[in-house]
Formats: C-alpha cells, sequence, structure tokens
C-alpha cells in the first residue's frame, strides 16, 4: 500500500484530548473557591505528511486546536450548566463519581 492509497483516517487515529479549565470565585458569600471544567476537544489535522521509512510509513501531524471562541463557548456552557445545577441542588454539585 503506497502513501496515495492510504485514507487520511487510517494514517491517523484519533486520539483523545481533555482540555482542562479552572475557575477561582473571589466571592466569599460564595460555598466554593474554584472550580474545574474538564471539556473533551477534537483535534483537527491541518498537515499531514507521510514519509516511508524502511519498510514501513511514518507519519508527522500538525494539529490544529479549537478556535480560542469556540473554547470560550464551551467554557461559558460548562459554568452556565454548573450555575443551573448549583441553584436546582445545591446539596449535590461537587466531584463527580467516576
Amino acid at each position: 500500500m503506497d502513501q496515495d492509497s492510504m485514507s487520511k483516517e487510517a494514517m491517523m487515529p484519533q486520539q483523545p484530548v481533555v482540555l482542562e479549565l479552572s475557575a477561582t470565585i473571589s466571592d466569599k458569600t460564595f460555598p466554593i473557591g474554584s472550580f474545574t471544567v474538564n471539556i473533551p476537544v477534537k483535534v483537527t489535522h491541518t498537515e499531514v505528511n507521510t514519509f516511508k521509512v524502511g519498510g514501513g510509513y511514518t507519519t508527522l501531524i500538525t494539529p490544529k486546536p479549537p478556535s480560542t471562541d469556540e473554547l470560550i463557548t464551551r467554557f461559558t456552557n460548562a459554568v452556565k450548566a454548573f450555575k443551573t445545577a448549583f441553584e436546582t441542588n445545591p446539596d449535590g454539585v461537587g466531584a463527580v463519581e467516576s
């Protein structure tokens, strides 16, 4: 199989990526001081170069992360969900059991 006949999906398996964002709350009337939001992120690939090395192929991938606007939107949505959960059930908000 040569480089031209290999699909991009076959050459670059998607690895899970999680962006961790933390926020500190300085309002002393709020019952928590900080929280962390883990946001799953799909990294798209903008440049793929495949080289033949010996009897196999090596692929060099240059990833392109999501835009700043998309990350801000995701973080804002996570904060809104946290706020809604806190307002609905203050005793139920906390670490998620895994």
